[in-house]
């Protein structure tokens, strides 16, 4: 799915210890199914870049959270 420049859009993922599920605008875009931990102490976790190679997100991020459970769709 493509994400439209210059438009607001809500991109929320969930991860339930096995697959991590994306949604854009609240329709699913993709699954993937994760079978190592998340947790890794020598990466923090950042939102809008990717810190091991160095790749940035050129955009605006507006109410980032994080939860300790997996959400639905809605």
């Amino acid at each position: 799915m493509v994400v439209p420049v210059g438009t607001w859009t809500h991109v929320a993922a969930t991860f339930d210890a096995t697959t991590i599920k994306v949604y854009i605008n609240g329709v699913e875009a993709g699954t993937k199914t994760y079978t190592w931990p998340l947790v890794d102490s020598a990466f923090p976790m950042s939102i809008g870049t990717d810190v091991i190679n160095s790749a940035w997100f050129d955009g605006l991020i507006d109410e980032a959270s994080v939860y300790d459970r997996a959400l639905t769709g809605t």
